[in-house]
C-alpha cells in the first residue's frame, strides 16, 4: 500500500526529523506498530507499508466504520502506555480520516498515514476517497425449522462490546449500505452460538440456521423380544415420518427439537407415544401374540388380542365447528402437562392410561386463529368419548331493559292507584268506627 500527499498540501505538527522518529517507534513499539514508513521526494509525502493487505477506512460502510474507529481507540491506548499520553495524541494527529486504513482478513488492524500531519485551514474540506469499494445493502435472516424467526434479537461483535439489533415481522433484518469484502462476527445474545457474515458480490440475503436436533428412537417388540424389518410410521410436530426397524427392533431418526410436542409411533395400529426432550427420546411397541385355546384336537379357537380402550377427545367451537389450533395442552394438578396436535376432524386420541380418572383434566388451545377459553372436564367411568365445545357468552342486555320497565311500571301504577287506596282505608274506618 502507498499513500502521496503533496507538500503544500499538509504540514508537520511534529518537529523532529520523521524517518528518524519511524525508525525509533519500530525499536519502542515492535513489528506491529499502526504507522506506516515515511519517504519524502518529487514535491511528496510518501507513506507505504505492506505488512497486510490495507483497504481504505472511509471506503467502508458506517457500520464497518464504527467498528474500526473503537479499534483505533484502542490501539493508541495502547500506543499511549508505551510512549506516554502527550506523545501519542500528537502521533495520532492526521490531516482527515482519508488516512485511515485497516484489514479485517482475521482481527482488525490498523495503519495510520499521514500520522503527525495535519491540513491548513484552507485546504481543510472532505477527505480523499482512494479505494472505491461497491455498496451491497443486504438482508438476513435466522431460522429454526425452516422458518424465519420474527423478532429474533442477535448482535454483531464490535471491539468491547456487542450491539443488538433485531429482525422484523416478517423475520428479515435489513442493512441499508454494507460493501463487499466486509466481514462480521453474529452473535446470539440468549446463546453461545456465533457466526461469521463475509459480504460477498452478487449475493444480498444470508440466512442462519439456528435449529437444534434431538433423536427419536422407536423400538418395537414382539412378547417383549425385539421385532426387526417393521414399519413404523411416526407422527411429530406435524409431519409423517416412515422408519424401519433394525436387527435389533430398532429405527432411530434425528428431527428438529421441538420440546415437549408429543411423538406418536405406530405399527398395524398399534400405537406408543412420549414426549420429546432434548435427549433420552426413546418409544416402545409391545406386539403381544394372540393366545388360542384347543377345546379338541382337531380344532384351533383363536383368542380374540386385547384391544385397551383409548380417550377420543373431540373440540368444537360454538357453532359446532371442530376447532383448527397447532396443538392441545392437557393439564391435571397430579403433573400431567402434555400437548398434542388435534387431526383435521379437531380431534385428538389418547391411551387410557393417560389421565387419573380423580382429577379434572383442563385443556388449553395453543396456536389456534382467535383466542379461546380454557375448559376444563371431568372423567366417568368407563367413558372414553368426550365432546367439547366452546359456550358462546350470550348478551342479555334485553333482561336488563325489562327489569328497568318493571320498575318504571310499578312506580305509575303505585302513583295511579294511591288516591284510591286513601278512600279505600278512610272508608274502612268509617264502617268500622261509625
Amino acid at each position: 500500500m502507498e499513500r502521496k500527499s503533496p507538500i503544500h498540501d499538509i504540514h508537520k505538527v511534529i518537529p523532529k526529523d520523521l524517518g528518524e522518529l519511524y525508525k525509533s517507534l519500530e525499536t519502542k513499539l515492535g513489528g506491529n506498530h499502526p504507522f506506516a514508513k515515511i519517504n519524502i521526494g518529487g514535491g511528496f509525502y510518501q507513506w507505504s507499508d505492506n505488512r497486510h493487505l490495507w483497504k481504505q477506512m472511509i471506503s467502508a460502510s458506517d457500520f464497518k466504520q464504527e467498528i474500526v474507529r473503537e479499534v483505533l481507540l484502542e490501539e493508541k491506548r495502547k500506543v499511549a502506555e508505551q510512549i506516554g499520553e502527550k506523545q501519542a495524541d500528537i502521533l495520532f494527529t492526521i490531516p482527515d480520516d482519508s488516512y485511515i486504513y485497516y484489514d479485517d482478513s482475521d482481527e482488525i488492524k490498523i495503519l495510520l498515514t499521514g500520522w503527525g500531519f495535519k491540513k491548513p485551514v484552507a485546504n481543510a474540506g472532505r477527505p480523499d476517497l482512494i479505494d472505491i469499494q461497491t455498496p451491497n445493502p443486504i438482508s438476513l435472516s435466522f431460522l429454526y425449522d425452516g422458518e424465519k424467526l420474527a423478532n429474533y434479537e442477535f448482535g454483531i461483535q464490535l471491539l468491547k462490546r456487542i450491539k443488538r439489533l433485531s429482525t422484523a415481522e416478517d423475520g428479515v433484518y435489513r442493512f441499508t449500505n454494507l460493501c463487499v469484502g466486509e466481514k462480521f462476527t453474529i452473535k446470539e445474545i440468549q446463546g453461545n452460538r456465533e457466526f461469521f457474515l463475509e459480504v460477498v458480490e452478487g449475493k444480498s440475503h444470508y440466512d442462519f440456521d439456528l435449529t437444534e436436533h434431538t433423536f427419536i428412537e422407536v423400538q418395537t417388540l414382539q412378547d417383549g423380544s425385539p421385532l426387526p424389518d417393521q414399519e413404523v410410521k411416526l407422527t411429530y410436530h406435524g409431519n409423517d415420518y416412515a422408519l424401519t426397524t433394525d436387527a435389533n427392533g430398532i429405527a432411530t431418526i434425528q428431527v428438529p427439537l421441538h420440546l415437549d410436542e408429543l411423538a406418536v409411533a405406530s405399527v398395524n395400529d398399534i400405537a406408543s407415544q412420549a414426549v420429546v426432550n432434548r435427549d433420552n427420546n426413546r418409544i416402545v411397541i409391545n406386539i403381544d401374540t394372540p393366545k388360542t385355546i384347543i377345546e379338541e384336537p382337531t380344532t384351533e379357537i383363536e383368542e380374540p388380542p386385547i384391544i385397551e380402550p383409548e380417550y377420543k377427545i373431540e373440540f368444537r367451537d360454538y357453532k359446532n365447528n371442530p376447532i383448527k389450533c397447532r396443538k392441545v395442552r392437557f393439564q391435571q394438578s397430579s403433573g400431567l402437562d402434555i400437548s398434542c396436535p388435534l387431526d383435521e376432524n379437531g380431534a385428538v386420541t389418547l391411551p387410557a392410561n393417560t389421565f387419573d380418572r380423580e382429577q379434572d383434566v383442563t385443556t388449553t388451545i395453543i396456536g389456534a386463529d382467535r383466542k379461546f377459553d380454557d375448559i376444563s372436564f371431568s372423567l366417568d367411568e368407563n367413558e372414553y368419548e368426550y365432546l367439547l365445545q366452546e359456550i358462546k357468552q350470550k348478551n342479555k342486555w334485553w333482561l336488563i331493559v325489562l327489569q328497568i320497565l318493571l320498575i318504571l311500571l310499578a312506580i305509575a301504577a303505585c302513583v295511579f292507584l294511591w288516591p284510591y287506596f286513601v278512600d279505600f282505608c278512610h272508608y274502612m274506618f268509617n264502617l268500622i268506627y261509625n
